[in-house]
């Protein structure tokens, strides 16, 4: 399970490992590899997603223009 932690460079949780022990033949419950995870101190990073705050539309760009 650490195997698959580091693999994914920290970003995978609970749900994502199960789901690729699974694919290697390995049985187990997502509360197990939850409750693991936490007795070995193993938290996945959150990635945000990028969210644009301000925007150019072509219509501002034409009205500029002209």
């Amino acid at each position: 399970m650490r195997n698959e932690y580091l693999k994914s460079r920290k970003i995978y949780g609970s749900p994502k490992i199960t789901q690729e022990l699974g694919k290697q033949g390995i049985r187990v419950s997502q509360k197990t590899v939850a409750r693991i995870m936490s007795e070995e101190g193993l938290r996945c990073i959150t990635v945000r997603k990028f969210k644009a705050t301000r925007t150019v539309t072509i219509l501002t760009t034409y009205i500029l223009i002209y």
